[in-house]
């Protein structure tokens, strides 16, 4: 139930994305932040993305990891795939 709850907030949050024909690009290194802080940075960056997620249900999930050159929605994913959400 929760994986799927998780898959849920996933989709929500890449189907949200408008995704330019140049994709803006991020660079990153997230030490032990939450996964909510790490999206929250993700959305601050401006360009043409607008992140919307429940910020209490990610609070939990720690994100140790370092995203190079990616754009918005690979960076997203590479969080996911850390925490296997």
């Amino acid at each position: 139930m929760i994986m799927n709850r998780f898959k849920l907030i996933y989709l929500l949050i890449v189907f949200s994305l408008a995704i330019p024909v140049y994709a803006q690009r991020v660079t990153r290194s997230f030490n032990d932040v939450s996964m909510s802080e790490a999206l929250k940075w993700l959305n601050e960056q401006g360009g043409e993305y607008s992140i919307s997620f429940l910020y209490n249900d990610l609070e939990d999930f720690r994100v140790t990891t370092s995203v190079k050159n990616k754009s918005v929605p690979d960076a997203i994913q590479q969080l996911i795939e850390i925490n296997r959400l």
